[in-house]
């Protein structure tokens, strides 16, 4: 740990405990295991290629830890995506904090109870919708902005 950034440290971190649980390389598990171990409640999808090299994709998970239960915690989960149709890279075109002012609009931090979609029929390129657990765990892809 010595000379260590602190996203090396929580990376290194999680790990640790996800190797500890039997989770690590269980994308499918792990997932399925935070949606009944905590409220996952927000999902930021994040342009690929914002941290690293083009392609790897990013989201920014934000959920309130639980203690265990027979029956999940998490019931919907909000997606903002700021990934489809938008293009941000490193050096030409870095991700700037006025660039999430819609996403921090829409996740309302003062109330995250009274929070209102972007994204209906009429309405196909809003980035903020949610998801109930079924829907997630049936499979529903949380794309629906089609890329243009």
């Amino acid at each position: 740990m010595i000379n260590q950034t602190p996203e090396q440290i929580a990376r290194d971190h999680i790990d640790e405990q996800l190797l500890a649980c039997g989770w690590l390389g269980a994308g499918e598990t792990v997932r399925k295991k935070l949606l009944e171990t905590t409220d996952l409640h927000t999902i930021l999808r994040l342009p690929t290629g914002i941290f690293y090299a083009n392609g790897v994709k990013a989201n920014v998970l934000f959920f309130d830890g639980k203690p265990a239960s027979k029956t999940p915690w998490t019931k919907e989960i909000w997606f903002y995506d700021y990934r489809t149709n938008i293009h941000h890279t490193l050096k030409k075109n870095p991700l700037k904090f006025e660039d999430l002012q819609d996403f921090i609009n829409c996740y309302n931090p003062k109330n995250r109870h009274k929070r209102k979609e972007t994204y209906s029929e009429a309405s196909p390129e809003g980035r903020w919708r949610k998801f109930t657990y079924d829907e997630i765990i049936a499979g529903i892809k949380h794309r629906w902005i089609l890329p243009g």
